[in-house]
């Protein structure tokens, strides 16, 4: 049978590899260019293949005539790995799919640890904290999904997963409002000193009342500026008009005139937003062009009153400075 033992040879079976992501694509290949060309009884193999490869099954490569119905061989299942805990309801969702494999836990798995319990499997539900990279993906042959449970992914590389073959997806949309209201609430918090009036309160420090005592600066009719005008930064300034607010923005993407008006925002350069701003508010992905986006000589440039809220990655911000 030389064309299956070629699919085989192809496939690595029987060697102990198996490339899985190549299974369909070079077994269509091969069926297509030795169909035509093969005898009754190889394109009764073929169909064999064929049949198997659409049902999701392995072919059954030590083939014979069958004298009766095909054998019928159990489907193959994907796998998973769900690299921290996650909500019951999404593992319920999943194990009527998957196999799933679930690190019940808030601690992320070490490298080493999250490799071997990845081995064999399509899939990885991870989080911000658990870093896919080249290396481990290329250890990795089976694997071609990688879902990340975060707006943001740069704790995946995408360049090494799209050489690979593999999938990256991530959940936009999900805590656009959510992150807009946390965001909002440390600019209330921050201007009206919250955290810190209740630390006063607590210290048992609050003696009488004093006309000026923790006062803080209004955030009504005051100017916001927002660094990352995408889902969440259109939230925030939404909410930043409702408290009558100017808001001015910057990002590497202008809006159109039409969605500006809608918005009632204003386009601006980095150091005008920074200049005229009383609140900042950080909305932007983590990239090599943003780390470090706020550093020592915007915290100059900002108002010695200026409120800075970042609620995007940490190191957008040069925290050092």
């Amino acid at each position: 049978m030389p064309v299956v033992v070629g699919i085989r040879e192809i496939l690595g079976f029987g060697t102990g590899v198996a490339p899985q992501r190549n299974f369909m694509a070079a077994s269509q290949k091969m069926l297509r260019h030795g169909l035509a060309h093969q005898s009754e009884s190889e394109k009764t193999k073929f169909r064999h293949i064929d049949d198997c490869i659409g049902r999701g099954r392995a072919p059954f490569w030590g083939w014979e005539e069958p004298a009766g119905p095909v054998r019928e061989y159990p489907t193959l299942r994907n796998s998973i790995l769900i690299s921290k805990h996650i909500y019951q309801e999404a593992i319920d969702y999943l194990a009527a799919r998957v196999e799933v494999d679930y690190n019940d836990s808030d601690e992320s798995l070490p490298v080493e640890q999250l490799q071997a319990r990845l081995g064999g499997k399509q899939g990885v539900i991870c989080q911000l904290t658990d870093r896919i990279d080249a290396t481990l993906m290329d250890a990795l042959p089976n694997l071609r999904v990688v879902s990340n449970v975060a707006v943001g992914f740069d704790n995946i590389d995408v360049s090494a997963a799209t050489e690979c073959g593999v999938i990256v997806t991530n959940t936009p949309g999900v805590l656009t409002d959510t992150t807009a209201d946390l965001a909002f609430a440390l600019i209330l918090g921050a201007g009206r000193r919250l955290g810190e009036a209740e630390r006063y309160l607590r210290a048992g420090r609050y003696k009488q009342w004093r006309i000026n005592l923790l006062a803080g600066w209004d955030v009504w009719g005051a100017t916001l500026g927002v660094f990352g005008m995408g889902r969440i930064g259109q939230a925030v300034a939404r909410r930043g008009r409702g408290f009558n607010m100017r808001v001015l923005y910057h990002d590497p993407f202008r809006l159109s005139e039409d969605v500006e008006r809608e918005l009632g925002v204003e386009y601006a350069s980095k150091e005008s937003v920074l200049a005229q701003a009383d609140f900042v508010t950080l909305h932007c992905a983590l990239t090599e062009e943003t780390r470090h986006l706020i550093g020592a000589a915007e915290l100059q440039a900002m108002k010695p009153t200026s409120v800075l809220v970042n609620t995007s990655r940490g190191p957008v911000v040069d925290e050092a400075a």
